[in-house]
């Protein structure tokens, strides 16, 4: 048999650390383009291409290896094999997402929700449960807002979980509420979406929704508009989605 090739990894996120270490069994679970989806018992990984945006269970490669759905893997704590191409778990950097500060997210919960303009090409932006989730978590009512938007649509990723994921990174860095955590994991939806879901309650959203994040702390016109529009980019709609997410927890702020 011959050797596993090595693939070039260019970074991590925070899952990977946790994923990679230790011994584990793992299965392919999806394989949309430029990435591949990984699951271990409720742990939920990708590799993804370079061209795809860094974020918490994001790994980075290049290139991306070949597989297929139900191709199993182990993690034999050096790394794991995928597609005949072999990652080190010695050799991937670690992604640090960009920081922002708590008050200073605060301080503009305000007037955010009107800069970012994009978000109004969600297919739910104009969907009375939009407000039904905005004002539950006003509330604190996590549950309700989990329950009226989780699931809600199509794809690895429905709209309504893209949307609870803006909600719930915003909410995570600037006031850190009480059982976000909890909220995230009982969502009925695809697993890959709960992933998404739960770092983004632990305050982790892909890197351009941070460098949007920073850019409206800052006040960086040009910034926002141009982080903005990667945000608006990703996937067929997760992009506006998200994008209508972060406005929605905003709102619940301000």
């Amino acid at each position: 048999m011959p050797s596993p090739r090595p693939v070039g990894p260019i970074d991590a996120g925070a899952a990977w650390v946790e994923f990679l270490g230790r011994p584990r069994t793992a299965r392919v679970v999806a394989v949309p383009t430029r990435a591949i989806y990984l699951q271990s018992g409720e742990t939920v990984v990708a590799l993804v291409a370079r061209d795809v945006p860094s974020g918490p269970i994001h790994l980075r490669v290049d290139p991306l290896p070949v597989t297929h759905v139900n191709e199993r893997l182990v993690v034999d704590g050096g790394g794991l094999t995928v597609g005949g191409c072999r990652v080190d778990a010695g050799d991937v950097p670690r992604w640090e997402r960009p920081v922002v500060d708590p008050a200073a997210l605060m301080a503009i919960a305000e007037h955010a929700p009107a800069r970012l303009e994009l978000a109004c090409r969600s297919a739910l932006a104009r969907d009375p449960v939009i407000e039904q989730a905005r004002v539950a978590l006003v509330r604190g009512d996590l549950e309700t807002a989990v329950t009226a938007l989780a699931g809600r649509g199509v794809g690895l990723t429905p709209a309504g979980d893209d949307v609870l994921a803006g909600a719930f990174v915003v909410l995570a860095l600037a006031t850190a509420p009480a059982g976000l955590g909890r909220a995230a994991a009982s969502a009925r939806t695809h697993p890959i979406a709960r992933a998404f879901l739960a770092w983004a309650a632990r305050g982790q959203s892909i890197e351009p929704v941070h460098r949007l994040l920073v850019a409206l702390v800052a006040g960086d016109d040009e910034g926002v508009w141009r982080h903005q529009q990667r945000v608006a980019d990703l996937g067929h709609t997760s992009g506006v989605d998200l994008l209508l997410g972060l406005r929605v927890g905003f709102s619940a702020l301000g």
